[in-house]
Order: C-alpha cells, then sequence, then structure tokens
C-alpha cells in the first residue's frame, strides 16, 4: 500500500508562483490604483524600497506551500478539485474570517480587505489545485 508524500517539486514551483501572482495582482491590470488610493499611497511612494521586504514573502510563501503540503498529505488530499475547495476553505475560514474582523475594527475600508484578501484566495486555491493535482506517493511502512 502507498501513502501520500509531500511533493517538494511542486511546493517549489508554487513559491515561485507566490512570487509572480502578487506583483500582477496589485499592478495597473488589476488592483493598483484602487488599491493605492484606499491606502493613501502613491506610486513615488515605493521608489526607494528596501529590498529586504522581498525576503519576508518569499520566506512566507515557503511556509505556507510546505504546510499546506503536510496538511494535504495528513488529509489525503489526492485531486485537483478537492486541493481548490481545501485553498478555498483555508482562504475563507482561517485567514479571510480572521483578516477581515481585525480590518473592521482598525477602520480599513472593505474594498481595500478585499482586494488584499482576495489575493490570498487566488494564491490557496492556485497552492491546493496543484498541491491535490500534482501527487507523490511513497510505500507504507
Amino acid at each position: 500500500m502507498e501513502t501520500l508524500a509531500i511533493n517538494h517539486a511542486a511546493v517549489w514551483v508554487l513559491v515561485v508562483v507566490h512570487q509572480l501572482v502578487p506583483p500582477l495582482w496589485y499592478s495597473n491590470l488589476l488592483f493598483a490604483k484602487p488599491w493605492m488610493k484606499l491606502q493613501g499611497l502613491k506610486a513615488e511612494d515605493f521608489s526607494s524600497t528596501n529590498p529586504v521586504i522581498y525576503l519576508v514573502p518569499l520566506g512566507m510563501a515557503v511556509l505556507t506551500c510546505y504546510a499546506t503540503a503536510w496538511l494535504f498529505r495528513e488529509l489525503s488530499i489526492d485531486s485537483a478539485a478537492k486541493g481548490a475547495m481545501m485553498g478555498a476553505l483555508f482562504a475563507l475560514a482561517f485567514v479571510f474570517a480572521d483578516v477581515v474582523s481585525k480590518d473592521m475594527f482598525s477602520l480599513r475600508p472593505l474594498q481595500l480587505t478585499l482586494i488584499n484578501q482576495g489575493l490570498n484566495l487566488v494564491l490557496l486555491v492556485i497552492t491546493g489545485a496543484v498541491l491535490g493535482a500534482w501527487t507523490r506517493t511513497m510505500p507504507a511502512s
């Protein structure tokens, strides 16, 4: 009998995806203008950004993708559909539910919360679908 194992290749592909999707999400093609307006920011505010800020999202992507892969192994998630559904559940139940409450008490506009958490939903659905579909097995011990 075989059991599911963590697919390290899938995890690292997803870490890259987690670095590529946010710049698109917050680009002029999608949500840059409303996001910056809601944040009270201007394009020039980003002209001298410290490159260290890119290391934190990279580390968080590694943590998120490996934690999701481990949970999927434990829950025997073995299809893209199941994975996408679990990713959506994680995003809505654990991330969105927590953040929306905090943002409301912080007096942040709901539209800002929806833009930011929409990104989390998209990333976790992609992560779930890929990890669910791109499975790896090993002999049971």
